[in-house]
């Protein structure tokens, strides 16, 4: 599970790079997490 932090940050860096691995390290998860929720696209539930 991630942080709505996270989340945010995943958000941000991806709409900036486009680059879902950069993203993904810069927000601290893994790629294939990063992935699921770009997927998904909302952040995590309460």
């Amino acid at each position: 599970m991630i942080t709505e932090q996270q989340y945010q940050r995943l958000m941000k860096e991806y709409a900036k790079t486009g680059v879902q691995g950069t993203a993904a390290m810069k927000a601290g998860m893994h790629r294939e997490t990063a992935a699921k929720y770009l997927v998904v696209g909302h952040g995590p539930q309460p």
